[in-house]
């Protein structure tokens, strides 16, 4: 195969994709161009412009397309700026969620903790006293020489 067939295959390919919505390289929601084919394909800017054929059949597809439904782009960026927010809203309710549980386990750890603190000075005290018994009663056992 040529060059040149390779490249009207790889043309004719992304022209498929895009009349499917099923694209690679663009947004599914792109309107059908010559360009858009083009970047499809990964091909470079006017690489169809070698193919008048293909170039007239891309326009007379795109006409089809616009005849067809001249809204549809339209309410397709709707529908996808539609699903994007529901779905940051969905991330917000997620991240809140996780939020609370995080706060409740940091309630509980600062209790926890507080508690031990409190056990721990209570340990030291009775440390400190049984220390003081214990001298006292050292003390209390050495007998003055006379």
């Amino acid at each position: 195969m040529k060059k040149s067939e390779n490249t009207l295959l790889k043309l004719e390919a992304a022209l498929q994709r895009i009349i499917e919505r099923k694209t690679k390289r663009i947004p599914d929601h792109r309107k059908l161009s010559v360009r858009a084919v083009e970047e499809e394909a990964g091909l470079g800017n006017g690489s169809c412009y070698y193919y008048p054929d293909f170039k007239l059949r891309v326009q007379s597809e795109a006409q089809k397309l616009k005849c067809l439904t001249p809204d549809t782009a339209v309410q397709s960026d709707v529908e996808i700026l539609r699903e994007k927010r529901n779905q940051e809203r969905k991330v917000k309710i997620q991240y809140r969620e996780k939020v609370a549980v995080l706060n409740q386990r940091l309630t509980s750890m600062a209790a926890e903790h507080h508690q031990l603190s409190h056990a721990l000075r209570s340990a030291l005290s009775r440390i400190e006293d049984l220390e003081l018994q214990i001298v006292e009663l050292k003390q209390s056992q050495i007998v003055r020489i006379k």
